[in-house]
């Protein structure tokens, strides 16, 4: 392994691997977050109390004690240049007392933070420093008289072993450039070894100062070297829509207009197809926003050039409902569809993924059984993602990878990942298209209350205006290990003593078979439930128009995406739809989980809850497989964008000079 070489064990390792510190490179970019500069030692005076600083004398007296059962040492110096007294304390310092003992009478240095005081009885000027960051004896001053690197603390690692790791990990062998020296010349930048070396190990606050702004420039010109590199070899397709009279059939068959925003999407794809420009889009919207629509669109044009696309949706029921709307529009203009979900006979699944590799279908719709190792796809032309959000970088990657170089990706959400917004902001290689809801759709009103009586009185409002209402909760069964969290169990018996059995219930859960999970949701939708309490199962591809409440309880259980996907579930008619975010009055909720609520009950634009999200969890890794987490590329980013936008610059330059 690659940090073996410098010398960290396993259980080391492993540790550092929890903070995402797994390379060599990441040892280096493990990166001081501040520093304290002893580099020149401070005569005692009230203009630095309350600053650390490091200061020389002589050791008059030594005392150990016990306070507390916690033993300490006491150190009286004197200082060389004023004679004022610094009265030094270390708790626990029992452990050095033998080194402390010895320095009576000798000159020291002690570095750390000071403080100032007057004694009141006497006016005699007093200083006090607890706990000294450094501790010197007459010969060691001089070395240690220098700048001291802060990290951010690793369990189970201290400060002085990681120094170790990262100056085992600052050398030259270690610390190869990838810029082109012109550009290192043309940018005075520092050389990337001494950059390193000076940022871990500095000499001078100068010295810190330029090494930050090289190291930021190395790293991302790194970063997006990689990304041109990566959309280099997707932005040219041979998928071309040249012929889109199906597609317009389909259009005008619709019983509604597009919108603006619907039309420019789908021409959009269908010109940059034509000029033989990869598509990767995101469509974003939010419920009722036609995302649907332009896939379906697009999906008709490419069967119509004789070319497949594949439609994966996260669950049974969503790619049914995909199926169900396209099938009939499909037959009429001669396009083949087929729907491959669980359940499926055995004879029947093999003889769908026969005709399949044989391009007998042009349109494939299904669930994870799309990306089966057997399916080969002879002419895969466009893939098409439904919430994208519910699927993993590898999953999505595998897809693509049936498909030659330039298939056309379009992924469809309401709350777009981290990840892929972050891809969107900062490299060419993801176009998103935001689609307006129609103004039929009203937004959603969101509430958050811890009245019980009160959310009583949102369900039976409701009721008895005749229509449905949802109740969700984070887990089936009752658990112990977790105070004030409703389940479905629990909320099941307490709705019906509350409601004295007068409101049909219906209950559906991950844990239940799918065909009977089915039948319970296509019950609420036939009415036979009024009220449905369920587990996140109902999050996506559940269209029931008549229900226009949801009570979502313990919300601070749930992500701003899975919220913003639950609150979708309703206002899906021309009705006003209405969220109502619950928990138990002696709940106690976290800073980030009220940060959250309120960001709901402030915006339901899907857009601006994936952006909160973005500042909430991070942009994920766009190099590597993580949909979230804090890249240390794009904090960097966010730092100097100064230096982001000179090396955009400098990457055109390489991309037209063919040098990447």
């Amino acid at each position: 392994m690659e940090l073996e070489k410098i010398g960290i064990p396993k259980g080391q390792r492993n540790m550092l691997a929890q903070k995402g510190i797994c390379s060599i490179e990441d040892i280096l970019n493990y990166l001081p977050y501040k520093y304290n500069f002893y580099n020149r030692p401070c005569y005692l005076n009230p203009a630095i109390s309350g600053k650390s600083a490091a200061v020389i004398g002589k050791c008059k007296s030594v005392k150990k004690g016990k306070t507390n059962n916690v033993y300490m040492v006491k150190m009286c110096i004197e200082e060389e240049k004023t004679h004022l007294p610094l009265f030094v304390t270390w708790m626990g310092g029992i452990w050095y007392y033998e080194k402390i003992e010895k320095s009576k009478d000798k000159m020291v240095m002690v570095a750390g933070p000071l403080s100032h005081k007057i004694l009141e009885n006497t006016g005699k000027e007093c200083y006090f420093m607890s706990n000294p960051d450094v501790f010197a004896v007459e010969a060691e001053i001089k070395d240690a008289l220098k700048i001291y690197p802060v990290y951010r603390k690793i369990k189970g690692i201290s400060e002085e072993r990681m120094l170790t790791y990262i100056s085992n990990a600052v050398t030259p062998a270690n610390i190869i450039s990838n810029v082109p020296k012109e550009f290192e010349k043309a940018h005075n930048l520092m050389p990337k070894y001494e950059a390193y070396k000076n940022i871990h190990f500095p000499v001078s606050a100068e010295s810190i100062k330029h090494a930050k702004a090289a190291i930021t420039y190395y790293n991302l010109f790194y970063y997006m070297t990689e990304i041109e590199k990566k959309s280099n070899t997707t932005k040219v397709s041979g998928f071309v829509m040249r012929n889109t009279s199906k597609m317009e059939q389909y259009i005008q068959s619709l019983p509604f207009p597009l919108t603006q925003s619907q039309h420019d999407a789908i021409w959009e794809a269908v010109n940059n197809s034509k000029n033989n420009i990869r598509n990767h889009i995101l469509l974003q919207g939010d419920v009722g926003s036609g995302k649907t629509v332009v896939a379906v669109s697009l999906a008709i044009a490419m069967a119509e050039n004789h070319f497949q696309c594949a439609i994966m949706a996260p669950t049974k029921i969503l790619a049914t409902q995909h199926y169900n709307g396209i099938i009939e529009e499909a037959n009429k203009l001669g396009i083949s569809v087929c729907l491959m979900t669980s359940g499926l006979k055995t004879s029947e699944k093999n003889n769908m993924i026969k005709k399949i590799n044989s391009h007998e279908y042009d349109i494939i719709i299904g669930t994870h059984g799309i990306i089966n190792d057997e399916i080969q796809y002879p002419a895969l032309g466009m893939i098409i993602i439904d919430e994208e959000h519910r699927f993993g970088v590898e999953q999505r990657e595998k897809l693509v990878s049936k498909a030659s170089v330039g298939v056309h990706q379009i992924s469809m959400s309401a709350t777009p990942i981290a990840r892929t917004i972050t891809q969107a902001f900062y490299s060419s290689d993801v176009k998103i298209c935001e689609l307006e809801v129609p103004s039929i759709r009203k937004p959603i009103k969101t509430t958050f209350i811890k009245d019980k009586r009160l959310l009583y009185k949102y369900i039976l409002t409701m009721l008895s205006s005749g229509q449905q209402v949802y109740s969700v909760c984070p887990y089936v069964e009752e658990n112990e290990d977790a105070d004030n969290i409703i389940s479905v169990e629990e909320l099941y018996r307490e709705y019906q003593n509350a409601f004295q059995g007068k409101v049909k219930m219906g209950v559906v859960t991950g844990k239940m078979k799918q065909e009977e999970a089915d039948q319970v949701i296509n019950d609420f939708k036939d009415r036979k439930y009024q009220l449905l309490i369920a587990t996140t199962i109902i999050e996506v591809g559940v269209n029931v128009p008549n229900a226009n409440l949801i009570i979502i309880n313990n919300p601070d259980r749930f992500g701003l995406a899975q919220l913003h996907q639950l609150r979708g579930r309703v206002g899906r008619g021309s009705d006003q739809g209405f969220c109502v975010m619950y928990v138990k009055a002696d709940t106690p909720i976290s800073d980030v989980s009220q940060r959250r609520m309120d960001i709901m009950c402030k915006t339901s634009n899907g857009f601006e809850i994936a952006e909160e999200d973005l500042k909430l969890r991070g942009g994920g890794y766009v190099l590597g497989t993580k949909q979230s987490g804090f890249d240390i590329y794009l904090d960097m980013i966010a730092k100097y964008p100064y230096i982001f936008n000179g090396v955009r610059k400098d990457i055109s330059r390489c991309v037209a000079n063919t040098t990447l």
